[in-house]
């Protein structure tokens, strides 16, 4: 499937390609994320997987990570 990077630019559209069930095991921990390589800001989270074409981030524990706990649709 096509998925828009989940980078922390709130205007970023680039896509990238991934299966679902590759989309949904990353997304499983609500504090990991998929993006386009080169999307990383180490301020807002850090790169735990790599992939050809996505990375995985996860947030930093603080304040991102409780909200990103918070807001999951999949809790």
């Amino acid at each position: 499937m096509t998925v828009v990077c989940e980078c922390a630019d709130g205007e970023c559209a680039a896509r990238l390609e991934i299966s679902l069930t590759e989309y949904e095991k990353v997304r499983a921990d609500p504090r990991r994320y998929i993006i386009v390589p080169g999307h990383e800001l180490p301020e807002f989270g850090s790169v735990v997987e790599s992939r050809d074409s996505y990375h995985v981030v996860q947030k930093v524990d603080g304040t991102a990570a409780a909200l990103a706990e918070e807001t999951d649709p999949r809790s």
